[in-house]
């Protein structure tokens, strides 16, 4: 049997200093909270690693599911429902389950407030829903605890027409993810300060324009003379001068996960949104390919070309 871990990524780590993936300002959250990014197996090492992670085991494991009643009066499909609901409560403890709800932490389902669980729709207009978790805690491996769910599932007795089905895949769940903070970031900060020694020059960016027009000269202050003051050693350095006491630990993390953000989203997002309404207008797509034919020809384009493509250009930016 394999046992259950989870491999927190750097951007789970970024999740859990901020903001969680459900769009929540959960910062310091001390509660349980399901994560998506599960691996049943360490042999996940061995294939594609993300840049960063940090591998911890799993605190639970939890099964989605549904309780649907297909009655043809929706105040008879809610009072069968909510019956067997009662039945499943009732029957968790014994069969070493708990009931649980939450877009992102988990709350316990009770007799006292499992009425709160919205109705929903199912697939056809006489059918109604009621959707939960069902969470088993881990003592080794994920199967064991997805045949415990399940022999609990078959186990509650429906009420009427009422039916309780398993919902998508068995996921994890972690217990105070704030308690991986101080770990990761560590982790991005050894990792960082090895990989800058591995560069001994930097890209010119489009700020030095007299290069990118073909002059061959830099305009400005030319950034090699300062390989130094790298992001890194420069945030380290804010964090340490007692005359910024504003600048915390927690500023250190904002302006980073900026940074990575700000170098990394714009470009991608820039080039898909302008590769997307060029398709969409044939014209413009055309304009683009004479212009190009008419700066560089067949050969690769260059630095020097940019000052031509002009009409290029007002479509990127």
């Amino acid at each position: 049997m394999k046992t259950a871990f989870l491999y927190l990524a750097t951007a789970f780590c970024l999740a859990t200093i901020s903001a969680p993936t459900c769009a929540q300002d959960n910062s310091n959250v001390e509660g349980e909270i399901i994560v998506t990014a599960q691996r049943a197996s360490a042999e996940y090492l061995d294939d594609e690693q993300p840049v960063l992670g940090l591998r911890r085991q799993a605190d639970s494991a939890v099964q989605a599911v549904q309780i649907n009643s297909d009655s043809r009066e929706e105040e008879t499909r809610k009072r069968e429902i909510h019956a067997m609901l009662e039945s499943a409560i009732s029957r968790a403890s014994s069969a070493g389950v708990e009931l649980v709800t939450g877009g992102f932490e988990l709350v316990p389902v009770t007799m006292s407030n499992y009425k709160e669980l919205v109705f929903g729709r199912g697939n056809r207009p006489d059918m109604s829903t009621v959707s939960f978790y069902v969470k088993s805690k881990l003592a080794g491996s994920t199967g064991s605890a997805q045949e415990r769910i399940d022999r609990y599932i078959k186990s509650v007795p429906p009420s009427g027409r009422s039916l309780m089905e398993r919902q998508g895949a068995l996921t994890l769940t972690i217990i105070n993810p704030d308690q991986y903070r101080d770990t990761i970031v560590q982790l991005v900060a050894e990792n960082a300060k090895k990989y800058a020694g591995f560069y001994s020059t930097i890209c010119v960016t489009n700020a030095w324009t007299g290069y990118i027009a073909g002059t061959g000269k830099l305009m400005g202050a030319d950034p090699r003379e300062h390989r130094e003051r790298t992001l890194l050693t420069m945030i380290e350095a804010a964090v340490a001068d007692p005359s910024i006491p504003e600048f915390d630990q927690q500023q250190a993390i904002d302006e980073l996960k900026q940074y990575l953000w700000a170098g990394t989203e714009t470009t991608a997002l820039t080039l898909a949104w302008a590769l997307y309404e060029t398709s969409r207008r044939p014209e413009a797509a055309e304009h683009i390919r004479r212009e190009g034919e008419a700066v560089y020809g067949d050969r690769e384009p260059t630095a020097a070309d940019y000052s031509g493509l002009a009409y290029t250009r007002a479509v990127i930016q």
